[in-house]
């Protein structure tokens, strides 16, 4: 399925997509796109999927622009195996005239690890503030 509109604040098209085989397996895909008339523009996509066996995973990823140049993203995944073992990861960055940030999240058989890293606005890693 697909959608789209504009107008006089910007535009937006939306996409989806499901299918399943009647076996157990299944899958799922969908993605978004915004525009604003300022200059701005957000994104955003997915999946997911659904086996038989019991294993399931999911992808996806969002940005945003603003028409002054700052920006964020993220994206990531997950997966869950057969025997009900987890793992994945996620990754995300912000970028503006103040500073930046660069961030990392991953799990693995139970356990998290996380690392980021900020910078002020001269490019000079600082402490990331909670």
């Amino acid at each position: 399925m697909q959608a789209s509109a504009s107008g006089a604040h910007g535009s937006v098209q939306r996409a989806r997509q499901w299918q399943a085989d009647g076996q157990g397996n299944a899958s799922a895909r969908s993605a978004a796109t915004r525009t604003t008339a300022a200059g701005g523009s957000a994104t955003r996509q997915g999946s997911a999927e659904r086996n038989a066996d019991g294993s399931a995973s999911r992808q996806g990823s969002a940005s945003v622009q603003r028409a002054d140049g700052a920006s964020a993203s993220s994206s990531g995944s997950l997966a869950r195996a057969a025997d009900g073992t987890l793992s994945g990861s996620r990754q995300s960055s912000v970028d503006g005239t103040q500073g930046s940030y660069q961030g990392s999240t991953s799990v693995q058989d139970g356990s998290v690890v996380h690392t980021g890293t900020c910078t002020d606005a001269s490019g000079t890693v600082v402490p990331c503030r909670p």
